[in-house]
């Protein structure tokens, strides 16, 4: 069974790694993702309450993290691509390097692919879709 509606959440890390959440918006509670505790799949070692991090909560890890490796710099949520007899596709980047990626359910987790680089040299901003299903990506 697929979940309901569910938001998704490019998390700008702080100083080692960028991550994808996944919000389920038709449930009674939100899971708790961390924050500020977490930076990508494990505790910060310096997070601003450090008991409040340590005290045995458990927290949701990311869907997807990367490092900051390899010149990436902070994640730049995307769109749901909808793409006729296939499921939908989660689409996202990084800004300095212009990486693009794609998430996809396959009904037991979410599997990332690298999609390449975005043309042009300037930083990935945002993401745009037309009624038509057209993904655009703004930079600056």
């Amino acid at each position: 069974m697929r979940p309901g509606i569910r938001f998704f959440v490019g998390d700008v890390g702080d100083a080692t790694y960028e991550e994808i959440n996944i919000i389920p918006l038709n449930h009674t509670e939100i899971p708790n993702y961390g924050w500020p505790c977490m930076e990508g799949p494990s505790v910060y070692s310096e997070a601003p309450d450090e008991l409040f991090c340590r005290d045995g909560r458990v927290f949701e890890p990311p869907v997807f993290a990367f490092t900051h490796e390899e010149g990436r710099c902070a994640i730049i949520g995307g769109v749901m691509q909808r793409i006729t007899d296939q499921e939908p596709r989660y689409l996202f980047g990084d800004m300095c390097t212009r990486d693009l990626y794609a998430m996809q359910d396959n009904g037991q987790e979410w599997e990332t692919t690298y999609l390449g680089k975005i043309d042009g040299d300037r930083a990935t901003l945002t993401f745009g879709q037309s009624l038509t299903n057209d993904v655009y990506v703004g930079q600056e």
